[in-house]
């Protein structure tokens, strides 16, 4: 591995292993982020704070920065330990691709706003610190692609795969499907019916 690939390799892993810290840190504190809506009794929780993996602190938020980040350092390891030799998807084009996952999610994080009831609800330095370590991996991983040597291993198809076009179609309409779905599991009797209905 060239020198230049190791810094840039030893950038994408520092902004990962930020991104994983992140997750234990405090995310949340006073109120539930997401379970707000969901749950009276995650509206008002005083004197607590919740990391990343918590329920009341962002849990799946949490979850998949965790997993990418984990995916994105063992793509580190295994490029040093064989250069050449690791999966497509643990080589640069792969770092990158997890740390701008990452990214999006810790930015999910940031700006997801509670409930207007969760009145007591204080964003802890976890979803910073997450963005903070998603921007430094993203940085690593494109000079990481830059400077790499690569080649394709087989020719572009030269006609538009149909395949291709209607799972992504597929993946889009699923997408905006769970937007919707996930109101369904609303507690809160009061709020959902209401004495008319």
């Amino acid at each position: 591995v060239h020198p230049r690939e190791r810094v840039a390799i030893a950038i994408t892993a520092v902004g990962a292993a930020v991104m994983a810290v992140a997750v234990v840190l405090p995310w949340a504190s006073g109120a539930a982020l997401v379970t707000s809506y969901s749950r009276r009794a995650d509206e008002s929780l005083p004197g607590q704070t919740f990391n990343g993996l918590a329920a009341q602190g962002g849990s799946w938020f949490g979850i998949v920065l965790l997993a990418l980040a984990i995916a994105a350092m063992v793509g580190c390891a295994a490029v040093l330990a064989r250069p050449g030799r690791a999966p497509r998807w643990l080589a640069p084009d792969g770092a990158v691709l997890l740390a701008m996952a990452g990214l999006v999610v810790a930015l999910a994080a940031v700006l997801l706003q509670p409930t207007d009831a969760a009145a007591g609800f204080e964003r802890g330095a976890g979803p910073w610190v997450a963005l903070t370590g998603g921007l430094v991996a993203l940085a690593g991983g494109v000079l990481w692609l830059r400077v790499a040597p690569a080649a394709p291993r087989r020719p572009l198809r030269r006609r538009v795969g149909g395949g291709s076009l209607v799972l992504g179609a597929l993946a889009v309409v699923l997408a905006v499907a769970s937007v919707f779905s996930t109101w369904s599991i609303d507690q809160r009797q009061d709020a959902v019916i209401t004495p008319e209905l």
